[in-house]
């Protein structure tokens, strides 16, 4: 859609290639649009009517053609989704969720991979924050979260990370507890320290 131009409508682009998805993460830098991540819904599946998605692609708007990235380097997924991107460069996948299987692009079926982090144990959602360095197509980690967040909603602006909301089955926060579905606001100071590692100063209010 040309929103300089919303009398010409919608256009057609190429289909987003690999495993059906919903609740995946997007971003955009230059040119490029990136997908990762997300799940799947499937009746048949043995634990849970859901899938974790691993594989992620990125989108050249110019030559309308797209390229398969690096899998997920743990099989999470569920993360915040908007221009969560760092110095133009990095973007960050915050939180998620692990079903207990993963589906593939060609429709099979595998278990879940990899160990997420958990600031607090016991809670079935994640901590992790990756980053993936759009320039070296790698994944690195930031500093993680002060606790387990489902879907969180992220926006970044400068140096500051805001994460608003999500899931997070409850939490205690600087002796104040919240609900599953948290009224809270973190506020975090963003350093790059390394081409693959975001240092992570955060505080929090309501």
């Amino acid at each position: 859609l040309d929103t300089n131009n919303l009398q010409a409508g919608w256009t057609p682009l190429p289909e987003l290639p690999g495993t059906p998805r919903g609740i995946h993460a997007t971003a955009s830098v230059g040119d490029k649009i990136y997908v990762f991540g997300g799940a799947t819904g499937d009746e048949a599946a043995s634990a849970f009517p859901y899938r974790s998605i691993v594989d992620n692609w990125r989108f050249d708007t110019v030559g309308g053609t797209w390229h398969r990235l690096a899998d997920l380097p743990v099989s999470s997924g569920n993360f915040s989704n908007g221009q969560a991107v760092v110095d133009d460069r990095y973007i960050l996948l915050i939180g998620g969720f692990q079903y207990e299987e993963v589906r593939n692009p060609d429709g099979t079926i595998r278990p879940k991979y990899g160990l997420a982090t958990k600031t607090i144990p016991g809670n079935v959602y994640f901590s992790d924050i990756w980053v993936y360095d759009t320039l070296t197509d790698q994944f690195g980690t930031a500093t993680q979260l002060p606790n387990n967040n489902n879907l969180p909603m992220a926006v970044v602006d400068g140096s500051k990370l805001y994460l608003l909301g999500g899931e997070a089955g409850g939490f205690t926060f600087d002796g104040e507890l919240f609900g599953h579905h948290p009224e809270s606001v973190f506020v975090g100071d963003m350093t790059v320290i390394s081409n693959l590692s975001v240092s992570l100063l955060v505080d929090a209010a309501t």
